[in-house]
């Protein structure tokens, strides 16, 4: 890809305040992060994608792909609007449960302490249970999923103060 080429990437990225941006096509995946921006991914147990033709991705793309496969503006790109805040996302693509059983208390609610190391919540991919953990202290500020609800690789779970 040509510099000239990320122009309109970056020019989106400035005109909605995003601090990361991922963009995937069939021939090419494209992740810019702007300068000083802080994210964290944690590692998962196991990992999964959605194949191209399953009726699974077809469900979690339907009307959200644009021109070209590309995402649609403003759909799955959420800025990061607490500069104080840490962003813990998704490893992977699966289902998001808050807590450990339907009728049990979640792992974190918002206000919670949290520790490096705490259980925030569970992402089950292919029958594969992967807890998400925080891999910093502070305060959970937002919880930005839904439980039983699928997530994307790369989705904004949470919102945690910095130390």
């Amino acid at each position: 890809m040509k510099p000239e080429e990320l122009k309109p990437f970056v020019d989106f990225m400035k005109a909605h305040g995003l601090l990361t941006l991922s963009v995937e096509k069939p021939d090419f995946k494209l992740y810019l992060v702007k300068e000083g921006a802080e994210t964290l991914v944690s590692t998962p147990t196991a990992s999964a994608r959605l194949a191209r033709h399953s009726p699974a991705y077809a469900k979690a793309t339907a009307g959200k792909l644009g021109e070209g496969g590309m995402l649609a503006a403003g759909l799955a790109l959420e800025p990061v609007v607490n500069k104080n805040a840490v962003s813990v996302t998704s490893p992977l693509v699966g289902t998001l449960y808050l807590a450990p059983a339907p009728s049990a208390a979640p792992f974190v609610e918002v206000g919670q302490e949290v520790k490096a190391g705490d259980t925030l919540c569970v992402v089950e991919a292919m029958k594969v249970m992967n807890e998400i953990k925080s891999e910093v202290n502070g305060k959970v500020l937002e919880i930005k999923a839904e439980n039983g609800k699928p997530v994307e690789f790369g989705q904004i779970l949470f919102l945690i103060s910095k130390p």
